[in-house]
């Protein structure tokens, strides 16, 4: 564990040691500091086996060759709308992100209360989900 004193003594090695590491400001892209909505597609896809809806929406770059697609899942209890900037930033810098929403473990769990979370989180539904089997 390092002390206060071990820290600054150690403090201009670390300094001078990021000297030589730095890249040539022409090299550097520029920071966007705002993202603009090149544009995003909101629609559902219908599931007829298990009968059920998955929410989508599709951020796309402005760009007319293909572009890399980053697959966007939502954690416990979240939705579409999920990681809206992160994916506003990849579409700005050119890679199109699916966001998808899991029904069972997306909103609906935080409304239904504790047995919904609970049985959403239980690893039997994890592995039947992984299985393909919804329960």
């Amino acid at each position: 564990m390092l002390n206060r004193r071990t820290l600054l003594a150690l403090t201009p090695a670390f300094a001078a040691s990021s000297l030589g590491a730095q890249v040539p400001r022409e090299r550097v892209a520029p920071l966007r500091r705002t993202f603009p909505d090149p544009g995003s597609i909101h629609w559902a896809w219908t599931d007829d086996t298990r009968q059920r809806t998955l929410p989508l929406r599709l951020w796309r770059p402005e760009a007319a060759e293909p572009v890399p697609l980053v697959l966007f899942s939502h954690g416990l209890g979240g939705s579409v709308e999920a990681g809206r900037l992160w994916a506003q930033a990849w579409a700005a810098a050119g890679i199109a992100t699916l966001n998808l929403q899991h029904p069972g473990s997306d909103t609906t769990v935080a409304r239904e209360g504790g047995m919904a979370l609970r049985r959403a989180a239980n690893l039997e539904q994890l592995l039947a989900r992984g299985a393909g089997r919804p329960r």
